[in-house]
């Protein structure tokens, strides 16, 4: 008999200050088994009488559950306060606009980036130019990959001109990094 998801109960939750997939079942020692095999990181809480596995997106998929697009709470925390609504308006508008998942969660994680470095400056406030310096340190200083860079410019591009309603980042037409280009033999 193989894992099949059905014969379980699955529940977000928190514990022990991390977020799990909480496991319920009847107890039956083959349904026990099968979850231990396709889930080995799976655990017993005893303050909740129930099993446990981390809830990453892997785990998620596995179970059918939709993939998250929150930013995580260690992401948030390291985002100053007058920065974290930018954040949440950045997330709401791609909602609204219908992006994948992983647009969603790529786009966040990439926008926070900027926001960590910002401290408390707020983010509406940036010029074109002190953008154009900040790739150019994730370039130069970090030594970022270029399609980090691409992900953080698009991030970047969609918070100003999807979120802000400004005209369109005009040094953005200059930054395009050089592609490498296989030719065909």
């Amino acid at each position: 008999m193989s894992f099949n998801h059905r014969n379980y109960q699955f529940s977000i939750g928190e514990l022990h200050d991390r977020n799990v997939i909480f496991v319920n079942f009847l107890y039956n020692p083959q349904l026990q088994k099968e979850l231990k095999e396709k889930f080995p990181s799976a655990k017993w809480s005893m303050s909740k009488k129930c099993w446990y596995v981390p809830d990453i997106n892997s785990v998620g998929n596995e179970i059918g559950a939709a993939p998250k697009t929150e930013p995580g709470k260690a992401v948030i925390g390291k985002i100053h306060p007058t920065n974290q609504p930018a954040l949440k308006r950045m997330h709401e508008m791609l909602l609204l606009k219908a992006y994948s998942p992983n647009t969603i969660k790529t786009y966040c994680n990439e926008f926070s980036q900027l926001l960590c470095l910002l401290k408390d400056k707020h983010a509406d406030s940036l010029t074109s130019e002190r953008l154009r310096s900040y790739f150019l340190y994730c370039a130069t200083n970090i030594k970022l990959s270029e399609n980090i860079i691409h992900s953080r410019m698009n991030a970047i591009k969609f918070y100003f001109e999807q979120v802000l309603h400004r005209e369109k980042i005009f040094f953005m037409k200059y930054l395009a990094l050089k592609r490498n280009l296989l030719c065909p033999k």
